[in-house]
């Protein structure tokens, strides 16, 4: 497979492929946090956090809802999502809602086993993949590892996401021997990350070293096949269309290679690419705000606790990139082009057929009120 070059990438992102109107919500319910990691900048102190009502959630959900995608990648993550009062509320509505959500969760596994015994009866018989992000400066492990026990023995999707910070490296091989030791019993899924900067680097203050030994811990992990019926809660919506220029012509390379950015030591640069803000990824900040991407160079597209559907369908429209770096791996579907003319023409395209499937859905709503 050809090794991309960021200098060579005219265009990314899911805009031709069967699921590219599939809309990937991020929504980070709450910046309150009961950790303090050194490398976290996305949290606040819970004792001075505001958090948004339970009729501010459901009401944006059911906006969320009502565009009618085919489908919804929506995941919950904050500051530490299970903090907020009405968590378990949403995730109620979730588990009950008729639209085709895919659901997922980041949390640092710190609430009770009670807690998560509670969750797994609310979404027993929806799926809801659980991404355990084990933070080494205030986890307490024990505990940690038995939550990710009990969902994973439950027959939930179950991934550990383990943060290695250099200073703990010793700490950190007990402690992924435990968690290779829990997977031999239990199936989850794993993966090993590293602090990074601003610029996207990753891997601030690792050794030689210890990049070898996170390899080698990762391909222990992969070792273990997954059940059939699992799916990791990991990177998901990473394949998305890639064209680049080779010799002066366009060549458009298999989904796959958009994989290749997971392994590198730094995230990539779409410096003045110009974005496709808010056609298939949202990014909803604690206080409802939505940007059409997660970053901050993204378009503004006002409030999911008002905006209306239409409103929402009618914002999208392409930015010029002024990030260094792409703030996310979960902005990969989101198309970028180099030509800003290219973007203005895929925005429209994603434009026309999101109205489309407002209108569709609001004629079934109507026409079944007039039924009754």
């Amino acid at each position: 497979m050809h090794l991309i070059q960021d200098s060579e990438i005219q265009s990314i992102g899911d805009d031709s492929s069967a699921e590219r109107d599939t809309l990937s919500v991020l929504w980070a319910i709450t910046k309150g946090c009961n950790f303090r990691c050194s490398y976290c900048v996305y949290n606040e102190d819970l004792r001075t956090t505001v958090f948004s009502s339970k009729a501010q959630l459901l009401r944006a959900a059911r906006t969320l809802e009502r565009l009618a995608r085919p489908s919804y990648q929506i995941t919950l993550y904050g500051g530490e999502p299970t903090q907020h009062p009405h968590f378990l509320d949403l995730l109620t509505h979730f588990a009950a809602s008729c639209a085709p959500i895919s659901l997922r969760m980041f949390t640092n596994g710190s609430q009770t086993s009670e807690f998560f015994e509670n969750m797994i009866n609310i979404v027993k018989t929806y799926y809801f993949g659980i991404i355990f992000s084990f933070h080494p400066e205030f986890a307490k492990f024990e505990k940690f590892l038995r939550n990710v026990e009990i969902w994973s023995t439950a027959g939930m999707s179950a991934a550990v996401s383990y943060m290695f910070v250099p200073t703990r490296r010793e700490e950190a091989r007990r402690q992924l021997c435990q968690l290779l030791t829990l997977r031999e019993k239990t199936p989850f899924f794993a993966t090993i990350t590293t602090p990074y900067k601003p610029d996207g680097t990753m891997g601030e203050g690792c050794t030689a070293a210890d990049l070898a030994w996170i390899e080698a811990t990762r391909t222990a992990f992969e070792t273990f096949p997954a059940p059939p019926h699992l799916r990791t809660p990991l990177y998901t919506r990473i394949q998305s269309r890639i064209t680049i220029s080779r010799n002066g012509e366009p060549e458009t390379l298999p989904p796959e290679a958009s994989l290749q950015f997971l392994s590198r030591p730094k995230t990539p640069s779409y410096t003045n690419y110009h974005c496709c803000g808010g056609t298939n990824v949202l990014f909803v900040e604690a206080d409802g705000a939505i940007r059409g991407g997660v970053c901050n160079a993204s378009p503004a597209m006002g409030n999911l606790f008002r905006v209306s559907e239409a409103e929402l369908v009618q914002s999208m429209r392409p930015v010029r990139c002024t990030a260094s770096a792409c703030a996310s791996i979960e902005n990969i579907p989101l198309p970028k082009f180099k030509d800003p003319t290219e973007a203005e023409i895929c925005t429209e395209s994603f434009r026309q057929r999101a109205k489309r499937y407002l209108y569709q859905s609001e004629s079934t709503r109507l026409a079944g009120e007039e039924s009754k």
